[in-house]
């Protein structure tokens, strides 16, 4: 079954418009202090967004990483413009964690768990099935 680059880009929506939710709405004033809190928050929420995405386009994982940041990166620079929220360098930089670690998370699933077989159980038997009638 193939999947259309549209059915991906419908899947990945809700993702992403529940991120700029959390990432555009109005603070109140004491949940900014809480520094390691939002810190976390930003490394959860960019590790999660950064796994959907590379498993969705699991062949274009680097355009899909620097998207992301592009996505941290103007997602600070709006912030910028809404009263509560601040702009800081600190949140990118914790983005950018947040999709290196999904994004090891994803090359290790590939390369560890879901490669265990190479070829799949039918191509086997139709492999053997083949040498058997060439040995005949």
């Amino acid at each position: 079954m193939h999947i259309t680059i549209r059915q991906r880009i419908i899947f990945l929506t809700p993702f992403y418009l529940g991120s700029a939710i959390i990432l555009f709405m109005p603070l109140t004033r004491g949940i900014g202090a809480l520094s390691l809190f939002d810190s976390l928050i930003h490394v959860c929420l960019f590790g999660t967004i950064g796994l959907v995405t590379f498993f969705t386009f699991p062949k274009h994982t680097l355009k899909a990483a620097w998207s992301l940041v592009i996505y941290g990166t103007y997602s600070e620079i709006i912030q910028s413009f809404i009263p509560t929220r601040t702009t800081s360098i600190r949140d990118l930089f914790n983005d950018c964690i947040g999709i290196a670690i999904a994004l090891l998370i994803f090359v290790f699933v590939t390369r560890h768990l879901l490669k265990k077989e190479k070829v799949s159980p039918l191509a086997k038997k139709r492999k053997k099935q083949t040498s058997r009638r060439l040995a005949l």
